[in-house]
């Protein structure tokens, strides 16, 4: 079992931009030990933007609002997009980001991806467990639905994630994780993404 990060998760996914469902996932312990390969997208910042769907402005902006909830309020949340899934369901593909990446603090598992792969017309959020209160299914599914999918069919992607992660990140800082002095780097992750 991971000790670190999104050892466990509940997710929203929804395929083809559509409301086509919500799927709520969770890892077993068992499960969790089965597949601990890189993910092939690489943790490079607090957003990842591989599929280059957000401008420099933007990236930088997002970046900057990431952090500062992080600092102020505990949870680490990445913005990631990607070409490509590499042949797995977006819901293996979050699985295996969250449990390489290692995000969150440690001890309270509050972790966050928002994942977009355009290619695949695929959107997913996963939670970690410690944010399930504030993150729940039903929440995430309305931030998807009335956020990010009516900016991606009119092809406006950018503007989506942005109006999704500002959604999540107003409802993070509603319910802070983190006691005051509480914020010290526990996992490889929070010590990449702190500098």
């Amino acid at each position: 079992m991971i000790e670190n990060g999104l050892a466990r998760f509940s997710a929203i996914t929804l395929s083809a931009f559509v409301m086509s469902g919500c799927s709520p996932t969770s890892v077993s312990p068992d499960e969790s030990e089965k597949d601990d390969t890189e993910p092939s997208l690489q943790l490079t910042g607090r957003v990842v933007d591989q599929a280059g769907l957000l401008d420099e402005e933007a990236e930088k902006l997002l970046a900057t609002r990431l952090a500062q909830l992080e600092r102020e309020t505990g949870p680490q949340f990445v913005v990631a997009t990607t070409d490509s899934l590499d042949g797995m369901s977006i819901a293996d593909y979050s699985l295996r980001l969250g449990r390489g990446w290692r995000l969150g603090h440690s001890k309270r598992d509050d972790g966050v991806i928002l994942l977009v792969a355009p290619n695949e017309r695929k959107v997913r959020i996963e939670v970690g467990y410690g944010l399930e209160g504030s993150l729940n299914d039903p929440f995430c599914a309305k931030v998807i639905r009335d956020n990010i999918l009516p900016e991606f069919r009119d092809g406006k992607f950018q503007e989506g994630i942005m109006a999704g992660a500002n959604n999540l990140i107003a409802k993070m800082q509603m319910s802070p994780t983190i006691e005051l002095n509480d914020n010290e780097p526990s996992t490889a992750s929070e010590e990449k993404l702190a500098s």
